[in-house]
Parts: C-alpha cells; structure tokens; sequence
C-alpha cells in the first residue's frame, strides 16, 4: 500500500514539473528565439518571422522519422494552402545538410527548410521527440508544442488572418 502510495506521489509531481514546464512556455522568449540557415546559406530570423504578427509554425523533424516524412507532405499542402496566413519554418533538428538536402529533392518539399546543426532552436523549444510542432500565434503566444499534426489550429489561426 506504501508503494502505491509513493508511486503515485511520484508521478502527481513528474505531472505538475512537466506541466509547470509546458505553461511557462505561453509567449516566444528571446531565449527562444533563432538564425538558422536555410538551404541556400542564407540566415533566417525567428524574430522576424513574429514581427510581421502572422502566425508561425514550426515543424522540427529528422530524415529517418517516418512521421516527419509523412507529415511533411501536410506540411506543404497547407503551406502552399495559407502562404500569405500563416509563415511555416521546418527546422531539421541535428543532421548533416548533405542528407536534408536529399530528402528535400527526392521527396519536392517546398517549404522553407532550416538546419539546426547545434540544435539551440530545437533545446530552446524543449524538443524531445520528432515530429515536433510549435505552433505561435501573431501576438508571439505559443498555441500548440506538441507531438500531432495541429491542422484544426493551423486552420484556425489562418482564418482569422484572412477575416
């Protein structure tokens, strides 16, 4: 019975650590804030992303997560659906550019693709999984950080842009 009882006083505060974690995280910080790289070598700015006050998503993701590979045909079905609602950034977490590269040929993506070789932008949004979807609304508040494709919310941000 004591066990039980420890076992679930253990896992009440590993529930309100990670859940005081994820409500602090509510507005894009500067600690979170980012350059990156694109493709092509040219510098791109989280920050400059916000101060258009357009929604943002940011899809982090790998070449040998199959779920990233999936969801990135959703990901430039709505970016080319909502390109002038909603600015879509996915950011490769860690790898070689050499085999972003390839994946991005072989498989058409047309989304901005960013590398983040030290993964500073992938710690700064606590990533721990891919896919990653960081969904920040214009006023530079965090909607979604989560590991599911936020189609409704993406759509949802989109149409108010559009009213």
């Amino acid at each position: 019975m004591k066990i039980s009882a420890l076992r679930c006083a253990g896992f009440a505060l590993l529930f309100v650590f990670f859940a005081g974690i994820a409500a602090g995280a509510d507005h894009v910080t500067r600690e979170q804030d980012f350059v990156l790289s694109d493709l092509h070598g040219s510098k791109v700015a989280l920050a400059s992303f916000l101060d258009n006050k357009r929604p943002v998503l940011l899809f982090f993701w790998t070449t040998w997560c199959p779920y990233c590979l999936k969801d990135m045909k959703n990901i430039d079905r709505l970016a080319a659906e909502y390109k002038d609602a909603v600015t879509i950034l996915a950011i490769n977490a860690g790898e070689d550019k050499r085999d972003v590269e390839r994946v991005v040929r072989n498989y058409g993506v047309k989304t901005i693709v960013l590398i983040d070789p030290a993964q500073t932008a992938t710690e700064g949004f606590h990533v721990i999984g891919v896919p990653t979807f960081v969904l920040i609304n214009g006023a530079g508040d965090i909607e979604v950080n989560d590991n599911y494709f936020p189609e409704k919310e993406i759509r949802a941000l989109a149409g108010e842009r559009k009213s």
